[in-house]
């Protein structure tokens, strides 16, 4: 696998090249103030350092000093060096510092018993014993080192010098590090009262250094939730303080911490960012690092989104690394370059990749790097297995994992189990490979729990789906053998509804209750409102500054509305614990039939789970599947399409996908969908299935069957289970036809831009929906006249929305534009009244959704093509009704694809006449389907798009 060492390594190198560490203290004279008038200019210039201004209060004491009228004024003359003296320790020049201290001894030669004179001196011995210590630990003699710091801390603490004891604290947890002993607890314990006396005096530069150096700690914890955030900080506390430039390395931790979450595109933005600052400072050393780090996150990146690889520019650049590397007498990252460019070959040219390997193994063996060491056997492994000599693919994987396992280095860890398990099954030894598998899950388990971000959790599954491939595989094999063994049928569906939408499961319980805790909702807003100018303002249309700068304010806004969730308080959440028979006793009703999708690289799967059966049915690979499904999708999205070859078509997908459920008994009436993959934007209900009564004759699926879709097992389970909801004020709400002032169209257009990452051909502007008007209105009728609200042109602003308690409603129903982004998930809206002189933009977005509070039995989503999302195998389609659910609405109704037709009207119409007379939600939809399939809008086309996720019971 790649060297992720690099990646730890540059953690090391931030904690390792910080550079001067500041300090703060209690001054030993004044008081932390504001600057009033009437004040000298030398509490003016102590006023500037305690607020952390050093170069103002240098400034102003320096002029002071030469004032002629100080020559007489030998204490205040002293104190003004005084603060000089701390202000040039606190910037980092330390011999300018010392030599302030002497100027306080020259002045005060004559009073030995003043004070200051003490002070100084004490000083001078601090800085003494600070330079001596510093030069023990460059000659590793570092206990030495250590008593020499402590001696100085104890000194400074005894002063109250504050200033010095941080720098000194901070050195001295170099020492921490450094030792082949690394006392890592006591390099958090020196960082944390680092960080206390920082922020103590406002000595930001300090404080960035003190998070960063707490981030390194819980990164070597493995808790990269805690890393994250600090190192967040860190980088956030430095940029407002205008010191970012001094410790870009934080930057490279939060890319680091990114590639680790599998979250490439933030890995990019920071690495960039950091290596734009090195550059600036033409630091060849870490301008190299970063590349290098860059060029690998790009190179996964594509990997995992199984994008078109350019193999020679990633070898090209790393190349260009490596020379520089190796000029600049950077081992570490030599060895490390090596291995990942024989990483990247691995795509195409097994002899090249050996080679470099192999160069980077024998210079980590040379520097005892162990991490380079493990990473080049795994892909020694690698290319073994490629070549089928699987003995010598397993000794390679069994010693890195050897070394892996000692050092505790999880991303190799997880690989070299991986690799173990397909050697083991390529050989045929299913029950070894499946205990390589299980251990490789553990550690990944380990790990993910400290992951708290929904899209960080989807992104870190992304390059799992071998290792779950491989499970799910031997499993099924070892059923073969015997297909009574309850066991592995129980086995089988415990690992499936632990790998499917699990991001959506921990999303939902985390978000379960309705009461949340009130911190960080201001700052929450003022990110929000960031975020929104930053999208709405034109100016800003197809700035890749401004798209970079965007991703950064969502990343925060999801972190810190996340800490908000985390604190909700849990009520009654239901038991999680599910086997086959506990789920088919409580969940499968009579008559229901669940299909549960799983799209694989060689083989797919639908298990087919009923009160009293569990069938697994194999089907063909995923890219098969899906290519016969996308001519499909195109058959569908035309009208004109003849229903003679839809019939045809639709058939045949059948055939692929839909196991003989006529076969189980003719009470069967009721689908539950899992999809899987581009099974997601597959309306099942237009498939074509024989009549068993005259085969000669076909029907829709939907003539015989209800139809619902559910993200996975837990939550189907979820939905079945929760208690019905009551105290509602109102029965329905209803927004529809907004109005789009021509002035703001161009809001419109620059959040084109960002949905889609890139410039927007041609014009873009948001077409008029007036028949969506008569929609609403004439499903509100259905209703009593005291039992609805409806906001209707002008009226339908998002501002709206957010004012009112959304939980006084049972049904929602939004008849607006919805703009999906399958890139940036998180920017997918509803689009609402575009004018000026409101409060919000008009774009209500997948982010600020997470941040509504709902209990609707159903929300209904009337925009075009609200079904659609990014997609993400296992966890599949993130965009709007996965965010209603999670917001707390038992079902959506959505639209796979755009039908801009008045007939969506009398659709919707019908479907509320069922519902309200008492059907279940799956079966009003189904009715009006048939009712429009016995119309003259029998197309799929029409009718086909609407799909309900969630629970599909009663309301009524």
């Amino acid at each position: 696998m790649e060297k992720r060492g690099l990646f730890v390594f540059l953690a090391f190198r931030v904690i390792f090249l910080l550079g001067i560490l500041l300090g703060s203290a209690q001054f030993f004279y004044g008081e932390n103030q504001e600057i009033a008038s009437g004040q000298k200019n030398w509490q003016k210039g102590q006023w500037l350092r305690e607020q952390g201004r050093y170069e103002e209060s240098i400034k102003i004491l320096e002029d002071e000093i030469h004032n002629k009228s100080y020559e007489t004024r030998l204490i205040e003359k002293a104190i003004c060096w005084q603060n000089i003296a701390l202000d040039y320790w606190n910037l980092g020049e330390i011999d300018k510092a010392q030599n302030s201290f002497f100027f306080i001894q020259a002045l005060l030669k004559d009073k030995p018993n003043e004070p200051l004179n003490e002070y100084a001196s004490t000083a001078i011995e601090i800085i003494k014993l600070y330079k001596e210590a510093k030069a023990k630990r460059l000659q590793e003699k570092y206990q030495e080192s250590e008593q020499l710091f402590l001696r100085a801390i104890q000194l400074s603490h005894n002063i109250g010098l504050k200033e010095l004891e941080l720098k000194i604290l901070r050195q001295i947890s170099f020492v921490y590090l450094y030792q082949t002993s690394f006392q890592i607890e006591k390099f958090y314990k020196t960082s944390q009262e680092a960080l206390k006396i920082a922020k103590d005096i406002n000595h930001f530069f300090e404080i960035s250094c003190a998070l960063n150096q707490l981030g390194f700690y819980y990164s070597l914890k493995n808790d990269y939730k805690k890393a994250y955030n600090l190192f967040f900080e860190a980088a956030n506390v430095a940029e407002k303080s205008g010191k970012l430039d001094k410790i870009p390395e934080c930057l490279d931790n939060l890319g680091t911490i990114s590639y680790y979450f599998g979250n490439f595109d933030l890995s990019e933005y920071y690495y960039k960012k950091s290596l734009e600052i090195y550059e600036k400072a033409a630091d060849i050393k870490n301008i190299v690092s970063s590349l290098s780090a860059l060029s690998i996150s790009k190179y996964k990146k594509q990997k995992v989104n199984y994008e078109f690889i350019d193999v020679n520019d990633y070898i090209k650049t790393m190349l260009i690394a490596l020379e520089i590397a190796k000029g600049s007498n950077q081992g570490e990252l030599e060895a490390s370059i090596l291995n990942n460019i024989g990483y990247i070959y691995l795509e195409n040219n097994l002899e090249k990749a050996e080679d470099y390997i192999r160069q980077g193994l024998e210079r980590g063996i040379a520097l005892k790097n162990k991490k380079v060491i493990a990473a080049s056997l795994n892909n020694l492994g690698t290319i073994y297995f490629r070549k089928n000599q699987i003995d010598e693919a397993i000794k390679n994987y069994e010693k890195s994992l050897s070394i892996s396992l000692k050092i505790d280095y999880w991303p190799e860890i997880w690989n070299d189990y991986l690799g173990l398990g397909q050697c083991y099954e390529r050989i045929g030894k299913y029950e070894m490979a499946l205990n390589a598998y299980e251990r490789a899950v553990e550690i990944i388990n380990k790990i993910r729990q400290t992951i708290d971000l929904d899209f960080n959790k989807i992104s870190f599954d992304r390059d799992k789906r071998p290792l779950y491939e491989g499970i799910i595989r031997c499993l099924v094999r070892l059923r073969e053998k015997n297909d009574s063994n309850v066991d592995i049928n129980n086995s089988i569906f415990n690992f499936m509804h632990k790998i499917k939408a699990v991001a959506f499961k921990d999303e939902l319980d985390k978000m379960s209750s309705d009461k949340r805790s009130r911190d960080n909702i201001e700052e929450l807003s003022q990110t929000n409102q960031q975020i929104s100018k930053l999208i709405a303002d034109a100016e800003n249309y197809n700035n890749d500054e401004f798209s970079s700068r965007l991703l950064e304010l969502e990343y925060r806004y999801f972190q810190m509305l996340n800490e908000v969730n985390n604190k909700r308080i849990n009520q009654g959440e239901i038991d999680y614990y599910l086997n086959l028979h506990k789920f088919q006793s409580e969940a499968i009703d009579d008559g229901l039939i669940l299909l549960d999708y799983y799209l694989g690289q060689s083989e797919s799967y639908c298990f087919l789970i009923s009160q009293d059966k569990y069938q697994i049915i194999k089907l063909p690979s995923a890219r098969n599947i899906e290519n016969s499904i996308e001519l499909y999708l195109k058959l569908l999205a035309d009208p004109s399409i003849e229903k003679t070859d839809l019939f045809t078509a639709g058939f045949r997908i059948a055939s692929l996908l839909i196991p003989p459920i006529s076969d189980l008994g003719d009470k069967i009436n009721s689908l539950v969908i899992i999809p899987d993959g581009l099974l997601n934007y597959l309306p099942f209900e237009s498939l074509v299935l024989e009549d068993r009564n005259d085969l000669n004759q076909k029907k829709y699926l939907v003539e015989k069957f209800r139809v619902s879709y559910a993200p996975s097992i837990p939550a189907f389970y979820k939905f079945k289970k929760s208690p019905k909801q009551n105290g509602y004020r109102k029965e329905f709400l209803g927004f529809g036809n907004p109005y789009y002032d021509p002035k703001e169209q161009k809001r419109a257009r620059s959040l084109a831009f960002f949905l889609k990452g890139q410039q927007v051909e041609g014009r873009f502007n948001l077409p008029s929906l007036s028949y969506t008007q008569l929609e609403i209105k004439e499903i509100a009728r259905l209703f009593p006249a005291s039992s609805y609200d409806l906001f209707m042109k002008k009226k339908a602003t998002e501002d709206k929305l957010k004012s009112l308690n959304l939980r006084d409603y049972r049904i929602l129903h939004f008849a607006c534009h919805g703009l999906v982004s399958e890139n940036f998930p998180q920017r997918s809206c509803l689009v609402f009244s575009l004018r000026a002189g409101t409060k919000e933009d008009g774009f209500l977005t997948v982010r600020e959704i997470y941040n509504l509070k709902l209990k609707a039995e159903l929300v209904v989503l009337s925009a075009c093509e609200t079904s659609r999302g990014a997609m993400e195998k296992l966890e599949g389609i993130i965009g709007l009704p996965r965010v209603f659910l999670l917001s707390g609405s038992q079902a959506v109704v959505s639209s796979l694809w755009s039908v801009n037709d008045h007939s969506t009207e009398e659709f919707m119409k019908n479907f509320y006449k069922y519902l309200l007379a008492g059907d279940y939600k799956d079966e009003a939809l189904r009715k009006a389907k048939l009712k429009m399939i016995h119309s003259g809008k029998s197309h799929p086309y029409y009718w086909a798009p609407f799909i309900l996720t969630g629970n599909s019971g009663k309301i009524y």
